[in-house]
């Protein structure tokens, strides 16, 4: 029965069996532990550092790993429940009459040939309800199942598939991916969890942004399609498709079915920019009904997420001209929602598809899976992508289990669904999501033969299906092509199994964990590719499987115990936990078993809940454990009546909180909401208008308006007025007044605000929002009310206080501060966060590691002063820019320079001549001040010594510098220290006092190394270790080889450096240049090649890796035959969207590197071979903008 096409058979009466089913919150006395021996041993893989070592404090014995090894999340041994009367939903049991055939003496299946036409296969059959021991599918010559059960009449003559030890299901059916992202690798998984999608998506609300990739290659989803279809999958909804291997049900590459296409929605609100709204449907651009009228089946993101932003979606989604709550669709996700909703779409017959190891690798939460199966909904189960979901449908079958097994317990003791339960969630039931279960998803007549064995000599029935490996995967059939619709083919299995059938002759095959199987690439990729090719074109891609736990997979324990640096998990009330089900707290949800609704099944505080366990009827028995969510004190009760979704005999139309349950319909200010569900239940704001507000009921942590609430704010004080919006403060003379720390906010624009410092406003209407760490106003309607107010006098603070990560540094963002007595301890910082970094520096009014950053957003100071530079008072408003706090100067005003610093006395080695007075030379030694003085500033010099004369030097007013002259008095080999003093400062120098006698010696030749093409050029330098005397020093030159140098060259008077050039041959060679000076002599050792250069290149650069990119590297490699040395080379990162192009970071080098030898730049997360030298990288140090570079560059 296909989607457009089915009834809708819910079930009218349900809480009886949930009630026996479940039962959570009762007074029954039956103990955790008391159930009839039934014990259960599940191995809890390694979710990224959180091992669990867990047992229930009953019979119910809960084991885990805890060697640091890597175990298996979910690896759940034993049949569906283990209690000796079985689950009570349980299917049915057919041993099918007549023996079945002796086990092959090899592997699970026998093929045994035939001349009919069409196919058997025995084995054990799994069928909605019914699993059939012995049991037979016959299969038709055009790819159908004409026959399912314990004896189909086949003629004798018709081939055999023979598999005593097999078990014969449907092909799996994925029913959310994201193929198109198949070209990443699940990311790093940190402590951070999320409240919603657009968290992860955008950097919202101070979470990280994850790093991933689209546009996928063909090769690439290829890649991905045979992994699925290695762990039994034979269809896809997949946003995205290539042709072979599996059916695509969103895109005409079916592969010969021909349904029609599922429509695929990732953002049914047009919300890709991130929009998060508590209340209200202003989202970018909502579906419509009529929209999806024609599609047969639709799939809609709904919900990701557990806050009251992910809740909203649904609300506007759901009636008039929106309402996308239809029989033909199936919501992706739905995990933040309340029975209401889930109720509404049982009644209309919306589908669900569930995907529990990306939801809880992402917020430590999923899908309240156990409320939706008590009002019916229909679950289907889907991968969603390999970046944080599964690779295959087997491990999501797997995370499911496991989920199941430990976090969803019934009162008897057993898991909530039954293993037949979950794989109807991968087989039938997702065939129903996407409108094909009249042909895919069942093993019965009429169905296409998409089929997977699995082997079950260990494991039995669906537990075969649920546990199995690749290797376990014994045969995938899939009828029909494009080319041929009706031609059963092998894609996938045992190599001998493969081989005998039709079309798989020409498979390849590959060891899968110590067993031979064969893959169709050449067949389904139309002879485009071989296994070998497409191996070679994904081999740095996510493997196609691993024997035993993937590495890196995603997590499927859910944890939200996050510590700094990350967002606290604590929002809205919700509460930490770390899945952990120990004595006092079963089910693990952190919330103690006395204290517990659902004191076996998991369901923590949520920041939709609102600070409690959700108990939508107030009965005291938690949603996710009771049999009747919307009617409190029963356990037989009915699906709400459409009218009346809340359940509260209350009709819709009329009820004051149609989605919240208060039957007295409490309204206290008179509004129409009722105080149940009213923002402000003491302030008049009819049909949603903003609750009247003051800053700090934004600003403050824990206050009770939260991002996406409207609200109103009255009499601020505009203090700063930026290019797209202004700050914002409480006025100290308002009688509400309490303080400056969270006092301010910054109001977004998006343009120039009609707004000057000083004015008040009233803001009549904002949407509280977050961006980049920042908790600001959007979409704010604004009035003038006064012009020319005084600001609020700026807050005294240090800078350790209010730099990022400092103590005060949340409660004073975006109010006016004032750091005093500051000093520029860095001129020219690396970006912070997720910052550019351009034209900021540091100030510090006490140690440099307490710095803060000043930042140029609304005045720049130019020029940017020089490290030293101090100032007697610096303010601004402090600000969260790009996740990182920062003082934002308005004008010149709020600037207050102190006394100008001395910056340097260079250079730092000059030379007088013994009896000379005057500048120094080669360069005459200067004090260089900190900034320029609008008065004449006095430099204190002295020598220490009367071989060297100095005497303090004035800077004239306007100037930077002066020249310090020095008295050569006596000539001394050992330089004299020059010191100059300006306040506090003090710079030292050295000035060498040349005797009449000393002739300068050559000191050397550079470079002593160097390569150059073939009749190319190079500059050659020679140094002195002394100023040439009058009428210049003479150093001869000569070359052996193939170049050509000048004779000799000069070195002019009073200099110690002078350049020639050499002239390579024409063919390669190996030539030496000398340079000698009396009885001195140097060489450089000159490499001529042909055609590309040899030397030290930039050989590899991984800029962007999927996640937190702690495995960006850089790779640098000397092509040379000769060492290279390094001192003075630099690898330079250049951020290319500013013009000029900015360096924001730079690594020196240093040593030597030999010939042929590589060094690395490396991230955390790179493993450097043994041997190689390398550089630490800090983890997202690589920009990976269009316009970015990366340099190596000879600093000298």
């Amino acid at each position: 029965m296909n989607r457009r096409s089915r009834s809708n058979p819910r079930i009218a009466i349900l809480g009886l069996a949930f009630a026996v089913a479940a039962g959570c919150g009762d007074d029954s006395t039956t103990d955790a532990g008391d159930d009839g021996g039934f014990d259960i041993d599940v191995d809890v893989e390694d979710d990224g550092g959180i091992d669990v070592a867990v047992e229930d404090g009953g019979g119910t014995d809960v084991d885990a790993e805890d060697d640091g090894a890597e175990a298996d999340a979910g690896d759940a041994e034993g049949d569906d429940g283990g209690g000796p009367d079985g689950h009570p939903r349980e299917p049915r049991i057919t041993e099918c009459p007549g023996p079945l055939p002796p086990p092959p003496a090899e592997g699970v299946c026998e093929w045994v040939a035939g001349t009919g036409d069409g196919l058997v296969l025995v084995g054990t059959v799994l069928t909605p309800g019914e699993v059939l021991r012995g049991g037979e599918v016959q299969i038709d010559p055009g790819g159908d199942i004409a026959c399912v059960g314990c004896d189909c009449a086949v003629p004798a003559d018709v081939p055999r598939l023979e598999c005593p030890r097999g078990v014969i299901s449907p092909g799996l059916i994925n029913a959310h991916d994201h193929i198109t992202y198949v070209n990443n690798v699940p990311y790093t998984l940190t402590d951070e969890r999320f409240e919603h999608r657009h968290d992860w998506r955008r950097g919202l609300r101070g979470h990280t942004e994850l790093d991933y990739n689209s546009g996928a290659s063909r090769r690439e989803i290829l890649w991905g399609e045979l992994r699925m279809v290695m762990g039994g999958a034979t269809s896809l909804n997949g946003s995205g498709s290539t042709s072979g291997f599996l059916r695509n049900l969103d895109r005409a590459d079916q592969e010969g079915l021909g349904a029609p296409e599922v429509d695929y929605s990732t953002f049914p609100l047009g919300d890709s920019d991130g929009t998060l709204l508590v209340s209200g449907c202003s989202y970018p651009s909502i579906t419509t009904a009529a929209s999806i009228a024609s599609s047969h089946a639709y799939t809609p993101h709904v919900a990701e997420g557990i806050d009251r932003p992910a809740r909203n979606e649904f609300l506007c989604i759901h009636s008039g001209a929106t309402d996308l709550v239809q029989e033909q669709s199936a919501f992706i996700h739905g995990v933040g929602l309340a029975p209401p909703e889930i109720a509404e779409m049982a009644l209309d017959g919306t589908d669900l598809i569930w995907s529990p190891r990306t939801n809880i690798t992402l917020y430590g939460d999923t899908a309240r899976v156990t409320e939706y199966h008590a009002f019916g909904v229909s679950i289907a189960l889907g991968t969603d992508w390999i970046v944080s979901g599964s690779m295959n449908m087997l491990r999501e079958l797997r995370c499911a289990d496991f989920f199941n097994e430990l976090f969803l317990r019934r009162n008897d003791g057993y898991p909530y669904f039954t293993s037949e339960e979950l794989w109807l969630m991968a087989t039938r039931n997702a065939a129903r999501a996407l409108g094909v279960d009249d042909v895919l998803g069942t093993l019965a007549p009429g169905r296409a033969a998409d089929i997977a064995i699995f082997d079950g000599s260990a494991r039995v029935d669906h537990r075969a299906v649920i546990d199995a490996e690749p290797q376990d995967v014994v045969l995938v059939l899939r009828r029909g092509s494009a080319a041929d619709p009706h031609r059963l083919l092998p894609l996938y299995g045992d190599a001998p199994l493969v081989a005998a059938l039709p079309g798989g002759d020409a498979c390849e095959t590959l060891d899968v964990c110590g067993t031979t199987k064969a893959v169709c690439v050449s067949r389904e990729t139309g002879g485009t590719e071989t296994l070998a090719s497409l191996a070679a074109a994904n081999a740095s891609q996510y493997p196609l499987f691993f024997c035993g736990p993937p590495a890196g997979e995603p997590s499927c324990l859910p944890w939200r115990n996050a510590g700094p640096p990350f967002p606290s998990p604590e929002v809205d009330g919700s509460n930490r936990y770390v899945g952990e089900p120990v004595p006092g707290d079963q089910d693990g949800d952190g919330v103690p078993d006395d204290e517990d609704d659902c004191p076996r099944i998991f369901n923590p505080i949520r920041p939709l809940d609102r600070g409690r366990q959700a108990d939508f009827d107030g009965d005291g028995v938690g949603d996710a454990c009771d049999p009747c969510p919307l009617h409190p004190d029963t356990t037989t009760c009915s699906l709400p009546a459409p009218e009346d979704l809340d359940a509260d005999g209350v009709h819709d139309a009329s009820d004051n909180c149609p989605r919240l349950r208060n039957p007295g319909q409490e309204d206290g200010d008179g509004d129409l909401i009722g105080d149940a569900c009213d923002l402000c239940p003491a302030d008049y704001n009819p049909a949603g208008a903003p609750c009247p507000a003051s800053i700090y009921d934004v600003k403050r942590p824990g206050a009770r308006f939260g991002v996406g609430d409207a609200v109103s704010i009255r009499g601020g004080i505009v203090t700063a007025v930026g290019s797209n919006g202004f700050f914002l403060q409480v006025d100290p003379a308002d009688p509400a007044y309490a303080g400056p720390e969270y006092s301010g906010v910054f109001v977004y624009t998006s343009s120039a605000p009609a707004v000057t410092a000083g004015d008040r406003v009233d803001v009549a209407s904002a949407v509280i929002g977050e961006y980049n760490c920042q908790r600001q106003l959007n979409r704010a309607t604004v009035t003038v009310m006064e012009h020319g107010v005084t600001p609020p006098a700026p807050v005294p603070v240090t800078t350790n206080e209010v730099r990022t990560g400092g103590t005060r540094a949340g409660a004073y963002e975006a109010v006016l501060v004032e750091v005093r007595n500051a000093t520029v301890t860095n001129a020219s910082p690396a970006p912070c966060a997720r910052d550019s970094g351009a034209n900021e520096f540091e100030i510090s009014d006490a140690s440099p590691a307490e710095a803060l950053r000043v930042d140029d957003w609304l005045y720049a100071i130019a020029p940017l002063p020089a490290a030293g530079e101090r100032f007697t008072a610096i303010r601004g408003v402090l600000a969260a820019r790009n996740c990182c706090s920062k003082l934002l100067p308005r004008s010149v005003d709020d600037v207050v320079y102190g006394s100008a610093g001395l910056a340097a006395l260079e250079p730092p080695l000059s030379y007088a001549r013994e009896g000379t007075s005057g500048a120094t030379i080669p360069d005459p030694l200067v004090v260089r001040l900190t900034r320029i003085s609008a008065a004449d500033v006095t430099v204190t010099l002295s020598s220490g010594d009367p071989g060297l004369g100095v005497a303090d030097v004035v800077v004239p007013a306007g100037a930077l510098e002066a020249p310090v002259p020095v008295s050569a008095v006596t000539a001394s080999t050992t330089p004299y220290t020059v010191t100059a003093t300006l306040g506090g400062d003090v710079r030292t120098a050295q000035v060498r006092v040349v005797g009449p006698a000393e002739a300068p010696r050559l000191a050397a030749l550079l470079p002593a190394t160097a390569a150059v093409g073939v009749s190319e050029s190079l500059d050659l330098l020679v140094a002195l270790d002394l100023p040439a005397p009058a009428g210049g020093t003479v150093v001869s030159l000569s070359v052996a080889g193939g170049g050509t140098v000048p004779p000799a060259v000069t070195v002019p008077e009073d200099r110690i450096h002078a350049t020639f050039t050499y002239v390579a041959g024409a063919a390669a060679s190996s030539d030496v240049v000398t340079a000698s000076l009396g009885a001195d002599l140097f060489s450089s050792a000159i490499e001529v090649y042909e055609g590309p250069r040899p030397g030290l290149v930039i050989n590899e650069i991984d800029y962007d890796s999927v996640g937190t990119d702690s495995a960006e590297f850089l790779e640098l490699y000397n092509a040379a035959a000769a060492p290279v040395a390094l001192d003075g080379l630099a690898v330079v990162f250049v951020n290319g969207a500013y013009t000029p192009a900015t360096e924001y970071r730079r690594q020196a080098l240093s040593g030597t590197l030999g010939p042929r030898e590589f060094l690395l730049l490396a991230g955390s997360g790179v493993t450097v071979p043994g041997g190689v030298r390398s550089f630490a990288l800090p983890n997202d140090a690589i920009q990976n903008g269009a316009p970015d570079g990366v340099a190596l560059v000879d600093t000298a």
